[in-house]
């Protein structure tokens, strides 16, 4: 019976480790698409914040519309193709941003989720581990 004890023991021991390594796989993981979550909204605000100066810089234009004519103004007089296709490609890309973040929140998620199943499981050998090794 205590060759049983040891054996089940040295199981419980191998099935930790084996968990152990897979919860720092899922940290490692973790912190990685978090690193590049981060990184992912620095560039949307860098965006915004570059969109918005543009914004402002267009509206603090004094100029006649007509003297300071810059690129894409006059866009939807002269041609009606490039215009349809700068609409078509700005709400492509907004579907895309929306795709991508829920993309990525989800992926957290499970991952989060899978790192409480693995800390849950870990604790439960720990546990197993502990009694079987206070019985011996």
């Amino acid at each position: 019976q205590l060759e049983d004890y040891k054996t089940r023991a040295t199981e419980a021991e191998v099935k930790l480790a084996e968990c152990q390594e897979e919860l720092e796989k899922w940290e490692r993981n973790n912190k990685v698409l978090n690193s590049v979550r981060k990184d992912l909204l620095q560039g949307v605000k860098l965006q915004k914040e570059e969109a918005e100066q543009l914004r402002r810089q267009l509206e603090n234009s004094g100029e006649d519309k007509y003297e300071a004519m810059g690129v894409g103004e006059g866009i939807s007089e002269l041609n009606p193709e490039v215009r349809e296709e700068v609409l078509r490609l700005r709400n492509e890309n907004e579907q895309l941003k929306a795709f991508a973040a829920k993309r990525e929140d989800d992926a957290v998620q499970r991952l989060e989720e899978q790192l409480d199943d693995k800390d849950r499981l870990s604790i439960r050998f720990k546990e197993e581990f502990l009694s079987t090794k206070a019985t011996l």
